[in-house]
């Protein structure tokens, strides 16, 4: 028997400075011993967006305890694009199936004229090994998140079938139950379909392909796993700013240039940073 498909609605509010937390917008970043905060091709040290540990009740097929963390550069941050259309895909690529180039993490960005401009870096941190904090996000005010489950409805994008006609004949969305993966009650059981679910920052879920460009058919990792839906920020998402030492919304704007974006990594974790951004407008 189908089980519906959950995702959990990410909120935030103000917390205090000196406090590290490991969910958390801005603030302290958690990161394997050894490691330090990702520099951007500029020269600049990127900024912390957002990072947090996957739990077993997000229903995902990630590794209980994995840590999401989610750096770009706020100067170079105008530089986004559509990451997917771009210049990720293997050429040697099945015709069913898009997968990325052998280590895509390290084309995180901009290819121009001069070469790559790496201005994000996103990570998935497998639990086990030592982490620690490191020197809080100096342009981010913090803030703590909380976890909201909910059950995902939706509609056919009415361009598919099946839909539904008016008196006029013209297409109507048609309402649908989501289902989940088997044992994963976080992973839709077609996270490639044009569906229309719940567009907040959330955890799991259905992607909802929006604009004008298709999903992903199918994307593999270039070590051949397929890729997992971790999480969405929308396009209005602003992260705010701390750079005057003043609670307010300004200054930062939001992640990749008020694109939204989806997050989905490597099912088998074959690496860290094997974590690719799908953005569309």
């Amino acid at each position: 028997m189908s089980e519906p498909l959950i995702y959990h609605r990410v909120e935030f509010k103000p917390a205090d400075p000196s406090e590290r937390l490991r969910d958390s917008i801005g603030g302290y970043p958690y990161l394997p011993k050894g490691m330090d905060y990702p520099a951007c091709s500029c020269g600049k040290r990127m900024n912390l967006y957002f990072q947090f540990d996957l739990r077993e009740e997000f229903g995902l097929p990630f590794e209980t305890g994995s840590h999401l963390a989610v750096f770009m550069c706020e100067a170079c941050n105008d530089q986004a694009d559509i990451l997917y259309d771009s210049f990720y895909l293997n050429e040697a690529k099945a015709q069913t199936q898009d997968q990325l180039r052998a280590n895509y993490w390290d084309l995180n960005g901009i290819q121009d004229e001069d070469g790559w401009n790496r201005f994000y870096r996103i990570m998935l941190i497998r639990p086990g090994g030592e982490s620690d904090f490191l020197a809080p996000e100096e342009f981010i005010q913090p803030c703590s998140l909380e976890f909201t489950k909910e059950v995902e409805t939706g509609t056919e994008d009415p361009d598919e079938e099946p839909f539904d006609e008016d008196d006029d004949d013209e297409p109507v969305m048609k309402e649908i139950a989501v289902e989940a993966e088997p044992g994963l009650p976080g992973t839709s059981t077609n996270p490639w379909a044009r569906r229309c679910c719940s567009r907040e920052f959330k955890v799991g879920g259905q992607p909802t392909w929006g604009g004008d460009t298709d999903p992903p058919n199918k994307l593999l990792c270039s070590c051949g796993a397929p890729m997992g839906f971790v999480c969405f920020v929308p396009d209005e998402l602003l992260f705010p700013n701390d750079r005057t030492l003043v609670y307010t919304w300004e200054g930062v704007g939001t992640l990749f240039t008020g694109l939204c974006v989806y997050i989905l990594a490597c099912r088998a974790q074959c690496h860290p940073f094997a974590v690719y951004p799908v953005t569309q407008p």
